[in-house]
């Protein structure tokens, strides 16, 4: 994974890093992963299978509100950022670009979280590194941090709806 060293430059430059308000995907996914082994020691002990229908349905959860987010986000809330790239990709080829992007975000995420806790320092899960180092203000950090709360709302309503089916 490319990503993997890229969590390390958070200790390495602080001043270029900051907390982010919600957990990214990978984050997430890594929550979800530890509620599947707990889940399933649960399951072996008492019959339940509750915690692991919980934990694959937040797993999921993860996965479509990324997508979906990245999708609206794209195509309709940042559409105009999509017009000034000029590119020649439209209609159905730029809807799969667009998922694919997401699956490759999710991956460097994922990424920089196995390298992060590979480097055994977990102390800086939820700490992002400013690419722009602070050139660009205080706007990057921000959309990031916009675009994370969104993504985490999105898996919470989820969550709310699929714990009632």
């Amino acid at each position: 994974m490319w990503s993997k060293g890229d969590g390390g430059l958070v200790k390495l430059y602080p001043q270029y890093a900051y907390w982010d308000v919600a957990p990214n995907s990978a984050e997430m996914l890594l929550v979800a992963g530890a509620m599947v082994i707990f889940a399933g020691l649960t399951w072996l002990m008492t019959g339940s299978p509750f915690g692991l229908v919980f934990s694959g349905k937040l797993a999921c959860a993860i996965l479509v509100a990324n997508i979906v987010h990245d999708v609206y986000r794209h195509l309709f809330r940042d559409a105009e950022r999509t017009k000034a790239m000029k590119t020649t990709v439209s209609g159905i080829p730029w809807v799969a670009a667009v998922l694919e992007s997401s699956l490759i975000r999710m991956a460097s995420e994922g990424g920089r979280v196995i390298g992060i806790l590979e480097r055994g320092e977990a102390y800086v899960l939820g700490k992002r590194f400013d690419w722009f180092t602070g050139r660009a203000g205080k706007a990057p950090q921000m959309e990031e941090r916009k675009n994370t709360l969104q993504r985490f709302s999105m898996v919470m309503v989820l969550m709310a709806i699929a714990t009632l089916y």
